[in-house]
Protein backbone atom coordinates (compact mmCIF):
# COMPACT_ATOMS: atom_id res chain seq x y z
CA UNK A 1 0.00 0.00 0.00
CA UNK A 2 2.58 2.20 1.00
CA UNK A 3 4.45 1.69 -2.33
CA UNK A 4 1.08 2.56 -4.58
CA UNK A 5 0.96 5.81 -2.47
CA UNK A 6 4.51 6.32 -2.98
CA UNK A 7 4.43 6.12 -6.84
CA UNK A 8 0.98 8.10 -7.59
CA UNK A 9 2.36 10.82 -4.97
CA UNK A 10 5.70 11.11 -6.77
CA UNK A 11 3.46 11.45 -9.61
CA UNK A 12 1.33 14.45 -8.75
CA UNK A 13 4.29 16.11 -7.94
CA UNK A 14 6.12 16.08 -10.83
CA UNK A 15 3.28 15.93 -13.57
CA UNK A 16 0.02 18.68 -13.32
CA UNK A 17 -1.38 17.05 -16.87
CA UNK A 18 -2.53 13.23 -15.63
CA UNK A 19 -3.13 13.52 -11.94
CA UNK A 20 -7.21 12.38 -11.94
CA UNK A 21 -5.34 9.42 -13.94
CA UNK A 22 -3.30 8.52 -11.69
CA UNK A 23 -5.13 8.79 -8.76
CA UNK A 24 -7.47 6.35 -10.38
CA UNK A 25 -4.26 4.54 -11.76
CA UNK A 26 -3.59 4.18 -7.74
CA UNK A 27 -7.04 2.99 -6.68
CA UNK A 28 -7.24 0.17 -9.38
CA UNK A 29 -3.72 -1.15 -8.22
CA UNK A 30 -4.86 -1.65 -4.46
CA UNK A 31 -8.01 -3.41 -5.77
CA UNK A 32 -6.00 -5.81 -8.56
CA UNK A 33 -3.07 -6.29 -5.98
CA UNK A 34 -5.83 -7.60 -2.88
CA UNK A 35 -5.16 -4.77 -0.79
CA UNK A 36 -9.06 -3.19 -1.11
CA UNK A 37 -11.49 -6.01 -1.35
CA UNK A 38 -13.74 -4.86 -4.48
CA UNK A 39 -16.67 -5.46 -2.12
CA UNK A 40 -15.11 -2.60 0.34
CA UNK A 41 -14.68 -0.09 -2.22
CA UNK A 42 -17.29 2.40 -2.02
CA UNK A 43 -17.04 1.78 1.53
CA UNK A 44 -13.74 3.71 1.80
CA UNK A 45 -14.82 6.68 0.06
CA UNK A 46 -16.16 9.62 2.06
CA UNK A 47 -19.07 10.70 0.38
CA UNK A 48 -19.82 13.97 2.42
CA UNK A 49 -16.55 15.33 1.44
CA UNK A 50 -17.54 14.22 -2.06
CA UNK A 51 -21.21 15.63 -2.21
CA UNK A 52 -19.39 18.95 -0.32
CA UNK A 53 -16.76 19.25 -3.44
CA UNK A 54 -19.24 18.88 -5.70
CA UNK A 55 -21.85 21.69 -4.38
CA UNK A 56 -19.25 23.48 -3.92
CA UNK A 57 -18.27 23.62 -7.59
CA UNK A 58 -21.81 23.70 -9.03
CA UNK A 59 -22.12 26.97 -6.31
CA UNK A 60 -18.68 28.46 -7.73
CA UNK A 61 -19.25 28.05 -11.39
CA UNK A 62 -23.24 29.86 -11.18
CA UNK A 63 -21.30 32.86 -8.67
CA UNK A 64 -19.16 33.45 -11.20
CA UNK A 65 -21.07 33.33 -14.31
CA UNK A 66 -23.58 35.93 -11.96
CA UNK A 67 -22.68 39.75 -11.81
CA UNK A 68 -22.35 39.61 -7.91
CA UNK A 69 -18.50 39.50 -8.19
CA UNK A 70 -18.85 42.99 -9.71
CA UNK A 71 -20.75 44.24 -7.25
CA UNK A 72 -18.93 43.38 -4.68
CA UNK A 73 -15.87 44.55 -6.23
CA UNK A 74 -17.23 47.75 -6.85
CA UNK A 75 -18.57 47.66 -3.03
CA UNK A 76 -15.57 46.37 -2.09
CA UNK A 77 -13.33 49.60 -3.52
CA UNK A 78 -15.83 52.07 -2.88
CA UNK A 79 -15.60 51.83 0.94
CA UNK A 80 -11.95 50.70 1.30
CA UNK A 81 -10.44 53.84 -0.56
CA UNK A 82 -7.59 52.06 -1.64
CA UNK A 83 -7.25 48.44 -4.01
CA UNK A 84 -4.79 47.10 -1.39
CA UNK A 85 -7.21 47.62 1.56
CA UNK A 86 -9.77 45.58 -0.78
CA UNK A 87 -7.65 42.82 -1.03
CA UNK A 88 -7.09 42.30 2.50
CA UNK A 89 -10.66 42.57 3.45
CA UNK A 90 -10.89 39.93 1.27
CA UNK A 91 -8.16 38.01 2.82
CA UNK A 92 -9.54 38.94 6.02
CA UNK A 93 -13.15 37.47 4.93
CA UNK A 94 -11.77 34.49 3.06
CA UNK A 95 -9.99 33.40 6.61
CA UNK A 96 -12.76 34.14 8.69
CA UNK A 97 -15.28 32.36 6.45
CA UNK A 98 -13.30 28.99 6.02
CA UNK A 99 -13.55 28.89 9.83
CA UNK A 100 -17.19 27.53 9.38
CA UNK A 101 -16.77 26.78 5.27
CA UNK A 102 -15.00 24.38 3.59
CA UNK A 103 -11.93 26.31 2.44
CA UNK A 104 -11.40 25.58 -1.52
CA UNK A 105 -15.33 26.65 -1.24
CA UNK A 106 -13.96 29.92 0.21
CA UNK A 107 -11.37 30.48 -2.36
CA UNK A 108 -13.78 29.42 -5.18
CA UNK A 109 -16.04 31.88 -4.43
CA UNK A 110 -13.58 34.71 -3.19
CA UNK A 111 -11.96 34.60 -5.97
CA UNK A 112 -13.95 35.87 -8.59
CA UNK A 113 -13.93 38.94 -6.65
CA UNK A 114 -10.68 39.25 -6.31
CA UNK A 115 -10.02 38.42 -10.45
CA UNK A 116 -12.39 41.56 -11.24
CA UNK A 117 -10.99 44.40 -9.11
CA UNK A 118 -7.54 42.93 -10.28
CA UNK A 119 -9.11 43.16 -13.94
CA UNK A 120 -10.02 46.91 -13.22
CA UNK A 121 -6.88 47.66 -12.36
CA UNK A 122 -4.90 46.09 -15.08
CA UNK A 123 -2.41 44.02 -12.40
CA UNK A 124 -1.90 40.93 -12.33
CA UNK A 125 -4.60 38.94 -10.44
CA UNK A 126 -2.01 36.12 -9.36
CA UNK A 127 -0.73 38.02 -5.49
CA UNK A 128 -4.03 38.64 -4.26
CA UNK A 129 -5.22 34.98 -5.08
CA UNK A 130 -2.64 33.84 -3.26
CA UNK A 131 -2.87 35.94 -0.52
CA UNK A 132 -6.79 34.65 -0.09
CA UNK A 133 -5.54 30.85 -0.49
CA UNK A 134 -2.88 31.26 2.08
CA UNK A 135 -5.72 33.22 4.62
CA UNK A 136 -8.10 30.56 4.00
CA UNK A 137 -5.78 27.78 3.61
CA UNK A 138 -4.37 28.65 6.86
CA UNK A 139 -7.62 28.85 8.95
CA UNK A 140 -9.53 26.48 7.23
CA UNK A 141 -7.20 23.95 8.72
CA UNK A 142 -7.79 24.95 12.47
CA UNK A 143 -11.23 24.08 12.25
CA UNK A 144 -13.29 20.97 11.92
CA UNK A 145 -15.49 22.61 8.78
CA UNK A 146 -12.37 24.14 7.06
CA UNK A 147 -11.05 21.34 5.40
CA UNK A 148 -11.65 17.69 3.97
CA UNK A 149 -8.46 15.99 6.20
CA UNK A 150 -10.08 17.80 8.91
CA UNK A 151 -13.39 16.48 8.80
CA UNK A 152 -12.19 13.18 7.69
CA UNK A 153 -9.89 12.65 10.68
CA UNK A 154 -13.12 14.23 12.63
CA UNK A 155 -15.41 11.55 11.48
CA UNK A 156 -12.42 8.56 12.31
CA UNK A 157 -12.21 10.08 16.29
CA UNK A 158 -15.79 10.78 17.05
CA UNK A 159 -14.87 14.14 17.10
CA UNK A 160 -17.36 17.35 17.01
CA UNK A 161 -16.77 21.07 15.95
CA UNK A 162 -15.96 22.01 19.45
CA UNK A 163 -13.13 19.64 19.85
CA UNK A 164 -10.73 21.66 17.39
CA UNK A 165 -11.00 24.53 19.81
CA UNK A 166 -10.41 22.19 23.43
CA UNK A 167 -9.85 18.89 23.40
CA UNK A 168 -10.20 16.67 26.85
CA UNK A 169 -9.62 19.92 28.90
CA UNK A 170 -6.56 21.56 26.72
CA UNK A 171 -6.19 24.09 23.86
CA UNK A 172 -6.88 22.12 20.91
CA UNK A 173 -5.58 22.57 17.15
CA UNK A 174 -7.26 26.32 16.70
CA UNK A 175 -4.56 27.83 18.74
CA UNK A 176 -1.80 25.85 17.48
CA UNK A 177 -3.03 26.88 14.16
CA UNK A 178 -3.32 30.53 15.17
CA UNK A 179 -0.10 30.72 17.06
CA UNK A 180 2.36 28.77 14.51
CA UNK A 181 0.86 31.18 11.69
CA UNK A 182 2.57 34.43 13.57
CA UNK A 183 6.09 34.65 12.92
CA UNK A 184 6.73 38.36 13.74
CA UNK A 185 4.63 41.18 14.96
CA UNK A 186 5.26 44.38 13.56
CA UNK A 187 4.82 47.15 15.36
CA UNK A 188 2.80 50.05 14.21
CA UNK A 189 2.96 53.82 14.54
CA UNK A 190 1.87 55.85 17.44
CA UNK A 191 -1.69 55.69 16.82
CA UNK A 192 -2.21 53.36 15.17
CA UNK A 193 -1.44 52.41 11.00
CA UNK A 194 -4.30 54.29 9.95
CA UNK A 195 -2.85 57.42 11.70
CA UNK A 196 0.26 57.10 9.80
CA UNK A 197 -0.13 54.77 6.63
CA UNK A 198 3.30 55.85 5.32
CA UNK A 199 5.01 54.90 8.09
CA UNK A 200 2.87 51.58 8.75
CA UNK A 201 4.13 50.95 5.04
CA UNK A 202 7.31 51.48 5.76
CA UNK A 203 7.44 48.77 9.12
CA UNK A 204 6.07 46.24 6.89
CA UNK A 205 8.73 46.98 3.92
CA UNK A 206 11.26 46.96 6.42
CA UNK A 207 10.34 43.69 8.16
CA UNK A 208 10.05 42.14 4.46
CA UNK A 209 13.53 43.23 3.89
CA UNK A 210 14.95 41.71 7.11
CA UNK A 211 13.07 38.69 6.52
CA UNK A 212 14.17 37.72 2.71
CA UNK A 213 18.12 38.59 3.66
CA UNK A 214 17.60 36.15 6.39
CA UNK A 215 16.05 33.68 4.11
CA UNK A 216 18.60 34.09 1.60
CA UNK A 217 21.68 33.28 2.95
CA UNK A 218 20.22 29.90 4.12
CA UNK A 219 20.15 26.38 1.69
CA UNK A 220 17.30 25.80 -0.28
CA UNK A 221 17.26 22.01 1.36
CA UNK A 222 17.35 23.62 4.86
CA UNK A 223 14.15 26.04 3.71
CA UNK A 224 12.37 23.48 2.57
CA UNK A 225 12.97 21.52 6.01
CA UNK A 226 12.16 24.55 8.04
CA UNK A 227 8.79 24.86 6.49
CA UNK A 228 7.99 21.26 6.79
CA UNK A 229 8.61 21.14 10.43
CA UNK A 230 7.22 24.69 10.85
CA UNK A 231 3.80 22.84 9.58
CA UNK A 232 4.19 19.78 11.75
CA UNK A 233 4.77 21.63 14.78
CA UNK A 234 1.37 23.57 14.37
CA UNK A 235 -0.65 20.56 15.71
CA UNK A 236 2.08 18.72 17.72
CA UNK A 237 0.88 17.79 21.33
CA UNK A 238 3.12 16.83 24.13
CA UNK A 239 1.06 14.54 26.64
CA UNK A 240 2.01 15.20 30.35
Amino acid sequence: MLVIFALVYGYLVIDKRHRAYAMAAGAVASVVTGIVEPAEVLRFINWNVMGIFAGTLILADLFAQSKVPALCADFLVEKSGTVGRAILLLCAASGLISTIVENVAVVLLIAPIAIEISRRQGTSPVPFLIGIAISSNLQGTATLMGDPPSMIMAGYEKLDFNAFFFHQGRPSIFFAVELGAVDEVIPEPVGGAHRDPAAAAQNVKDALIRALDRLRAVPIGELLEARYLKYRRMNHFVEG
